[in-house]
């Protein structure tokens, strides 16, 4: 018999990432931890262009959590080419080359990361993609 909800209940959250936070949580302290936050900021920055319209305060804002993003990912102890391969993905906001820039993050962190998180990060590079193919 199935449960009906009452009129006020409010519906079940999605959680955005959430293998990605799990990796992050499972991570021994230091350079794989740090390496598992900096690739779950950069999806939650990318993530949100793809439900935002492609208006100029959308894009406004992208940027703005971008560089927000790249000055906390400053903190965090991470190899040179790592480093760089994150804030040219958060650099490519809004263009299409965002979704190249974040499968070549993701594949230097595949050693680092569950396969689970690998493939959150695959999956919201297709929905850039796709994001990006519907623009044109």
């Amino acid at each position: 018999m199935p449960v009906t909800l009452p009129p006020f209940a409010l519906s079940t959250p999605r959680f955005p990432f959430r293998h990605l936070a799990t990796s992050i949580g499972r991570a021994p302290l230091g350079g794989a931890r740090e390496v598992a936050m900096a690739c779950y900021m950069t999806a939650r920055v990318l993530d949100s262009v793809t439900w935002q319209s492609a208006s100029p305060e959308a894009t406004a804002a992208g940027h703005a959590r971008a560089a927000a993003a790249r000055a906390w990912l400053g903190a965090l102890a991470l190899g040179a080419g790592f480093r760089s391969s994150v804030t040219g993905a958060l650099d490519a906001i809004g263009t299409p080359s965002a979704a190249p820039r974040l499968r070549a993050r993701a594949g230097l962190a595949h050693g680092t990361l569950e396969p689970a998180a690998h493939g959150e990060l695959e999956a919201l590079a297709d929905r850039l993609e796709r994001l990006v193919d519907s623009a044109c």
